[in-house]
């Protein structure tokens, strides 16, 4: 079972698919993409003297989460993934 948008609105779903389905079925997909404008708590990646963090982005990668994409699959691998797709 894969899921992206629906688990950043509703984060317990993925520990609901995984008591249903078992760990290794439920697949958190993540769209990401470079953000440039810095802000706290967040993974801070340098290249060509730019920093940029990446962002975790929802309906088919149109809007913005505000979401640092490493802060994000972590918690999905703790509430259940047994896989991440970047």
């Amino acid at each position: 079972v894969g899921v992206n948008t629906a688990a950043i609105k509703n984060p317990p779903l993925i520990t609901e698919l995984m008591t249903l389905f078992g760990r290794q079925c439920v697949v958190v997909a993540i769209d990401a993409k470079r953000n440039y404008e810095l802000k706290e708590n967040v993974n801070i990646f340098l290249e060509d003297d730019k920093k940029f963090w990446f962002e975790v982005f929802i309906f088919g990668g149109k809007q913005g989460t505000g979401i640092d994409v490493i802060t994000w699959a972590k918690e999905a691998e703790k509430l259940g993934a047994g896989e991440i797709l970047l």
